[in-house]
């Protein structure tokens, strides 16, 4: 759950596979089905869900600075190592 209260459906075994942060045995905190992420808005956590998809990376060229620094801090803090370089690069 994203901290605007959206919900934004994946996978716990995704979120442990592709990110350095989360257990592989994650369980759900809040709810039968919920892992929250309170530093995340549902757009930015959107975003952020697509590289711990297999999916085609999306293209943050056009992202307002705000909303890229957002999703910066999120894949650093959450470790996911395929989004990290290319945040860096786009935040030059």
């Amino acid at each position: 759950m994203a901290s605007d209260g959206q919900r934004v459906a994946t996978h716990t075994r995704n979120l442990a596979e592709f990110t350095g942060s989360f257990p592989t045995d994650i369980r759900p905190t809040e709810g039968e089905n919920e892992v929250p992420m309170p530093d995340l808005d549902g757009e930015t956590l959107r975003i952020f869900l697509q590289y711990v998809h297999h999916y085609r990376q999306p293209n943050i060229s056009s992202l307002l600075p705000e909303k890229l620094a957002r999703l910066a801090e999120a894949v650093e803090k959450y470790e996911v190592y395929s989004a990290t370089e290319v945040c860096r690069l786009q935040m030059q």
